[in-house]
């Protein structure tokens, strides 16, 4: 890009993308994919039925607001997929006015370098903040600005630099050398750092100015080798057409207390069982990989021990929490659920001593209500509707009650949940 003084960034960040993927931009996305790519009505029905959704809690499903089961969660197997999906739909349409080349997106966070005018980046503002309101997303723009970060990279236009991001008080933590981890992770381990480091830095002088804090943490994780910078060769990759094989991995845990060597005896067991069989070209070891799974460290497996054993007494709590009467549950209407909420209740009034000269349409009668705030609350209202004859018309329930008194006949009242309200 030629003149970049000239230039300024343009930043912005689509709030709660993922959840925000409704149904009509996604297939408003198929569609505009369909321009470029062909897809088959069976295609599109199968991705469609795997946004599907469904979400239990206690064994109790919730609903969403919308009472749609569509969803794009994170980390679902094709979520990532999904969503870069729809970033390029964006991006085809911010590319109206913004020049496409310099312009990108990674899941929601966007960045774009713009030449203007303060008045001309505000007009640019308001055209992206409608393009998105029209696609039913939020999103937060920062424009106008000369010194950018974006992911793990801080841009500036004005020295033409780019150099490694963290936040200031962002601690850089690294596994340790005599950690349970294979050896080849630990061994590779500052290469890699060296690498990245120099990949995000413009210059050898800016690799050295950003490399102190990396080095004081590599050496705090017990290793000795120093950080080194590696020139940049971009070179540009001439794709071949190659067959894609079908690889077979098996990923035992990995421990070092493990002497044995689990590898070699895996590999050694596959020439034994498939070598100079009909099989061979199935089950051989190009076709069949091996590579070390991590176990959980011992935090992991005490913060898991720990929570299950706390969900336990969790849900002790929660049952006490649902009754605050006095006396406990024995003189609770509800069973220990009064202070339940969002609910459908049954009362059923049974007469406990008929009298034959009184006369009773129905020995027992049942009344359906609904609570939108705790039961408890609503059981004030009907108690009340009982002792005070004015109130005697609020509800049938009350109605009944009321001729019952009069004619002097013993009731009952059986209170039970009769189901919950939609969430």
């Amino acid at each position: 890009m030629e003149n970049k003084k000239s230039h300024s960034f343009f930043k912005f960040d689509i709030v709660s993308f993922y959840p925000s993927i409704s149904q009509t931009l996604f297939e408003k996305t198929i569609a505009w994919c369909k321009e470029y790519i062909s897809i088959s009505e069976e295609e599109y029905s199968i991705i469609l039925n795997a946004r599907k959704s469904f979400l239990f809690k206690d064994l109790e499903p919730w609903r969403k607001k919308n009472d749609s089961l569509f969803d794009v969660p994170m980390g679902a197997y094709d979520g990532a997929e999904i969503c870069e999906l729809v970033g390029l739909f964006i991006l085809s349409k911010l590319a109206e006015v913004i020049p496409n080349a310099f312009l990108g997106l990674y899941r929601d966070d966007g960045l774009a370098i713009v030449k203007g005018s303060g008045p001309q980046l505000e007009r640019l503002r308001k055209k992206v903040f409608e393009i998105f309101k029209n696609l039913n997303l939020k999103v937060t723009i920062e424009a106008n600005m000369k010194k950018c970060d974006f992911l793990d990279v801080l841009f500036d236009l004005n020295n033409q630099t780019y150099k490694p991001f963290r936040k200031n008080n962002q601690q850089i933590l690294y596994i340790n050398k005599e950690s349970n981890h294979p050896r080849t992770i630990t061994k590779q381990l500052p290469g890699m750092i060296s690498k990245r480091l120099s990949d995000l830095s413009c210059s050898k002088k800016v690799f050295d100015e950003e490399t102190p804090a990396y080095q004081e943490a590599i050496r705090n994780a017990g290793y000795s080798e120093e950080l080194e910078f590696e020139k940049n060769e971009y070179k540009s990759k001439v794709s071949k057409n190659r067959r894609s094989r079908k690889i077979i991995w098996f990923n035992p845990p990995y421990c070092q207390t493990v002497k044995t060597k689990v590898g070699k005896k895996f590999l050694a067991l596959i020439d034994k069982h498939f070598k100079d069989t009909k099989l061979e070209k199935y089950f051989n070891r190009s076709t069949i990989k091996i590579s070390h799974s991590c176990l959980p460290n011992l935090d992991n497996i005490i913060s898991k021990h720990n929570k299950k054993i706390l969900v336990k007494e969790i849900k002790k709590c929660n049952q006490s929490s649902m009754c605050n009467c006095r006396g406990g549950i024995n003189n609770c209407p509800m069973n220990g659920k009064c202070l339940e909420n969002s609910l459908i209740y049954k009362a059923e009034v049974e007469i406990t001593k008929p009298n034959p000269s009184k006369k009773i349409t129905s020995p027992s009668k049942t009344y359906i209500g609904m609570a939108s705030n705790t039961f408890k609350e609503r059981y004030r209202n009907h108690t009340l509707s009982f002792r005070n004859e004015k109130y005697q018309n609020n509800t049938s329930l009350s109605k009944h009650i009321w001729d019952l008194e009069k004619k002097e006949i013993p009731y009952r009242i059986t209170w039970t949940i009769a189901g919950k309200a939609p969430k």
